[in-house]
């Protein structure tokens, strides 16, 4: 999904 991706590049754990 692209929120595990944005959380990546914010620096934040994945929700997955």
């Amino acid at each position: 999904m692209v929120t595990t991706k944005m959380a990546e590049q914010a620096g934040e754990a994945p929700i997955k």
